[in-house]
């Protein structure tokens, strides 16, 4: 279990936020709201039951993308909210290489 005190580094925002800072947290937040809210949706999770996924795993990566977006926005927790995305979109590495590049063929496009 991580020290108390790599939890707060984690966990401790920056004082003053910045315009880019700003930019970089909705641009971010956007397509990562979007995904995860399309893995809870009728044709994401029909997605996830028909890949060899299990449909459960869908459901969690939707409730956890939406938490790390509202933690995004609000700043609490994002640096560790920025750790999970980073697992999410390691996890889903393996899934989608095969497939090639093309969003056509389920690549890995959407990740880049």
């Amino acid at each position: 279990m991580p020290s108390p005190s790599v939890i707060a580094r984690l966990s401790d925002e920056p004082r003053g936020r910045t315009a880019a800072g700003w930019l970089l947290r909705i641009a971010l937040a956007v397509p990562v709201a979007y995904h995860g809210g399309w893995n809870l949706a009728p044709a994401g999770r029909a997605w996830w039951s028909a890949s060899d996924l299990p449909a459960a795993l869908g459901i969690a990566v939707g409730v956890a993308e939406l938490l790390a977006v509202i933690a995004l926005l609000s700043g609490l927790l994002s640096r560790l909210a920025a750790v999970g995305l980073v697992l999410i979109f390691a996890g889903a590495v393996p899934h989608h290489v095969p497939m090639g590049f093309s969003f056509k063929t389920g690549g890995i496009e959407p990740l880049v």
